[in-house]
């Protein structure tokens, strides 16, 4: 039997190569480092538009990285992290 992920993975490279180059990091234990919480996601919006997102881990929202994200601040008015249980979430308004 084939592995789903690599099943999947394969079809959206297949269909959108160029997110190829975006795949930062491949979790061959079907995603545990976000069940586990050791990788959240945060996002950047403008109102109700979504301008980009990225993953984070706990050190750098404590130190205050990664929550600028490449582009620039004055792309974004609010910033949302999203943990899988949801312990650690953050709505702040920049």
């Amino acid at each position: 039997m084939q592995d789903p992920e690599r099943t999947s993975a394969g079809a959206l490279f297949g269909t959108f190569p160029a997110w190829r180059a975006l795949a930062r990091r491949q979790v061959d234990d079907c995603g545990a480092e976000y069940i586990d919480e050791q990788v959240a996601i945060i996002s950047w919006w403008s109102g109700d538009q979504l301008r980009g997102s990225s993953e984070v881990t706990p050190g750098e929202l404590a130190a205050g990285e990664g929550l600028v994200p490449s582009w620039g601040a004055e792309t974004h008015n609010r910033v949302r992290v999203r943990w899988w249980r949801g312990t650690l979430n953050v709505d702040r308004q920049t």
